[in-house]
């Protein structure tokens, strides 16, 4: 899920370039991602019995023959916030897959073709000489961070979060994953992303993308702020340009009264929606 609407946001600093272009590169990649890309690619559906593996087999051999170098990130243990999105997000892709029976059936039927997955998918990275490295918690944290520590040159993943955390390019290939599965497409490209354009181009910075997060949903507050959207998120963040906008949400929440009205203009603090925004930090406090 990421972040709510974050892509729609980041589209104006969005590039299209030769995948080719990611020669002589070292990624990082989230393999969750790609294994839950993969369950909705309706051209294999039906015709081949593994294509998770099938899709990775493609998709790493063909970026090692460009000369790209992959490492890959496992999921840890999720912090405990973020429990409930996950549930719903795996028993959305694979309840009603295999054999049930005792306790929660659908949750638990669900977690373990999960986790199956992933150990099919390791095994198979073994054999293709492929590193991998288990993450403490979040593998798109961990990615970011071997981004930012300069052991990669970006990500892949579609998952935004990677920004939050710290990463500095993001690369989405899920174009690509049915170029991967048929032979009519030959050149296909990817998108990428790039901290320094968001900053530049959107005059956003890492602060400014949580606080999105915090009002129009992600992983850990999935509602996000009751009746925000984007465009009254990005008014608010606008309105805070140049000031610390997490220690301002703090502000908010111990005096509302008189911190958090100073923050607005007439025309935004007018809105009902926006003024939810204050309601909404005290209640959760």
């Amino acid at each position: 899920m990421g972040v709510k609407y974050l892509w729609n946001i980041l589209e104006p600093v969005k590039k299209e370039v030769p995948i080719t272009d990611l020669k002589g590169q070292t990624i990082a990649v989230d393999l969750s991602v790609w294994i839950c890309e993969n369950s909705g690619v309706k051209a294999v559906q039906g015709r081949v019995v593994k294509p998770h593996l099938r899709a990775l087999f493609f998709r790493v051999s063909n970026l090692l023959q460009m000369g790209v170098k992959l490492v890959f990130v496992v999921d840890g243990e999720p912090p405990e916030m973020k429990w409930e999105t996950i549930s719903s997000r795996v028993n959305a892709r694979f309840a009603g897959r295999g054999r049930r029976g005792g306790g929660n059936p659908k949750q638990r039927t669900s977690r373990s073709h999960f986790k199956r997955f992933i150990k099919e998918c390791l095994e198979l990275l073994d054999f293709l000489g492929v590193p991998y490295v288990q993450s403490k918690g979040e593998a798109e944290a961990m990615c970011a961070l071997l981004n930012e520590k300069g052991i990669v040159d970006a990500c892949i993943t579609e998952d935004g979060d990677v920004f939050l955390y710290g990463a500095g390019q993001c690369i989405g290939i899920s174009t690509w994953l049915e170029s991967c599965c048929s032979d009519n497409q030959k050149n296909p490209v990817i998108e990428c992303y790039r901290m320094s354009d968001v900053t530049e181009k959107l005059g956003m910075s890492r602060e400014t993308l949580v606080a999105l997060a915090l009002l129009l949903g992600c992983d850990y507050v999935p509602k996000g702020v009751p009746g925000v959207g984007k465009v009254h998120a990005m008014q608010l963040v606008r309105q805070l340009e140049g000031k610390d906008v997490l220690k301002r949400f703090q502000n908010w929440s111990k005096e509302p009264s008189s911190s958090g009205e100073k923050c607005f203009v007439p025309d935004v603090r007018s809105n009902s929606s926006v003024v939810t925004i204050i309601e909404y930090i005290v209640l959760k406090e």
